[in-house]
């Protein structure tokens, strides 16, 4: 992710997608000197570069070049000079696109969220995850689900984490009409062991497998199906209680399952998914999951028994 570092004091500092500066307390980055303008410059991602444009009274140096109400292109290595004092000065250390990522309120730890998926604090003991769905960061924690808005705060493991919204948007592409199109398929064994799973999007065709979540997808797929066939609407489909959910699986697979193991699932249906080409990123909800309750969330269905 592009980044800056002040070369007096040697902090890093992540840009934004419109990155102010200046000596305004409303800038993204605050330069608290006297002849630095009350907002100086802007560096902002364009065309998959980065560039500066002045507004300053005095200009800014940029590689030892003057430019004053002007747009320049960055590069690699480039060293802007906002003021007189070196404590202005910056170098360009990364120009990667921008991301969000989190920062710490309890240390000066920063994350960067380079995934679309994570679970925290870690894979063996999920205890709430981070999902990036259609350009909108979702958190799931105790069996609900929250929209993330910039510079919202959540604690995780004992630490206060913010989240700072920085991603690009994406509109080449309708991600919501690609998913409306697309049927998951279950086949499912003569001994009701196996289940495979496919998505089938048109001249595309995913296949998940055979796994051993696949049965739970199965059961919340099954459910979502009896549901539409009852005509409630689509709001109201498919939803069980996740005690009703870990009884089935208990007795279906002999041994107790709980909810810690159907939180395991969830997170390894997720990673699957997110490496699953070319679209399976854009699945990464297929459970929805609201208080006490989930359910499986797509309603075009087909199951081979």
């Amino acid at each position: 992710m592009a980044t800056i570092i002040n070369l007096l004091t040697k902090a890093s500092i992540y840009l934004h997608i419109q990155h102010t500066l200046g000596r305004g307390s409303d800038n993204t980055t605050k330069i608290n000197i006297p002849d630095v303008s009350s907002r100086h410059a802007t560096i902002f991602w364009q065309d998959n570069q980065w560039f500066l444009k002045d507004h300053s009274l005095n200009g800014t140096l940029v590689n030892k070049k003057f430019t004053h109400q002007k747009t320049v292109k960055l590069s690699q290595g480039s060293v802007i000079k906002f003021g007189r004092d070196f404590s202005s000065e910056y170098k360009v250390t990364d120009l990667k696109p921008p991301k969000s990522y989190l920062v710490s309120l309890n240390s000066s730890q920063q994350f960067i969220l380079e995934k679309d998926y994570y679970a925290l604090p870690d894979k063996k003991n999920p205890t709430i995850s981070l999902t990036l769905v259609d350009n909108i960061w979702q958190l799931e924690k105790n069996g609900e689900t929250y929209l993330l808005d910039d510079r919202q705060t959540f604690e995780v493991a004992q630490q206060r984490w913010m989240f700072v919204k920085n991603d690009l948007t994406e509109d080449t592409i309708d991600y919501g009409k690609l998913r409306n199109k697309a049927w998951f398929l279950f086949t499912v064994s003569t001994d009701q062991e196996r289940v495979r799973v496919q998505i089938e999007m048109g001249e595309n065709s995913m296949d998940l497998g055979v796994r051993a979540y696949n049965p739970m997808l199965l059961t919340l797929a099954r459910k979502r199906l009896e549901d539409i066939e009852a005509r409630y609407p689509p709001k109201d489909q498919g939803w069980m209680m996740m005690e009703q959910l870990t009884a089935m699986l208990s007795k279906e697979e002999l041994k107790e399952v709980d909810q810690y193991h159907v939180n395991v699932r969830i997170h390894r249906i997720k990673e699957q998914l997110l490496k699953l080409q070319p679209y399976g990123s854009q699945f990464v909800s297929i459970i929805e999951r609201r208080k006490g309750e989930i359910r499986f969330n797509h309603d075009k269905i087909k199951i081979s028994d």
